[in-house]
């Protein structure tokens, strides 16, 4: 349903690794949402699914890293809340003018910023801050 400041989401909790994934209910500190002017990133992938994320979305690839949606190169392999690998079949670029809802969770470590987006783990909006400032990716692996 409709996220918004005040609700729950899951995140990775504090002690929670690529080798041991445990997600905590995480309260939404702030949501910030709108129309995107840029072509979204559409991954579709090897669970079925396909996610719709703005250019700098955090993606958590399967060797730890963190990275904005448009430097995923292919091939290329996300996570799912288990630790196991999804195969990205294809990246494409679809539309503008979709409505994009990008929350920030309550947590003061890294692993309490990821969450679950379309079976596979993504960054909030505290996560896409982090990696704007960075030249190199941001590892959450332990």
């Amino acid at each position: 349903g409709d996220i918004r400041e005040g609700s729950e989401l899951l995140g990775m909790s504090d002690d929670a690794g690529l080798e041991s994934m445990s997600f905590v209910p995480r309260l939404v500190t702030r949501v910030v949402s709108g129309i995107e002017t840029l072509p979204m990133h559409a991954f579709a992938m090897s669970n079925g699914r396909i996610l719709r994320v703005t250019r700098n979305h955090p993606m958590v690839l399967a060797d730890g890293r963190v990275v904005p949606a448009h430097s995923v190169t292919m091939p290329a392999w996300f996570l799912d809340k288990d630790g196991n690998e999804v195969a990205v079949l294809s990246h494409t670029l679809s539309g503008v003018g979709q409505e994009v809802v990008n929350p920030a969770l309550q947590s003061d470590t890294t692993h309490g910023h990821v969450l679950v987006a379309e079976g596979v783990l993504s960054g909030d909006l505290i996560l896409q801050n982090a990696i704007a400032g960075e030249e190199a990716a941001i590892a959450i692996r332990r």
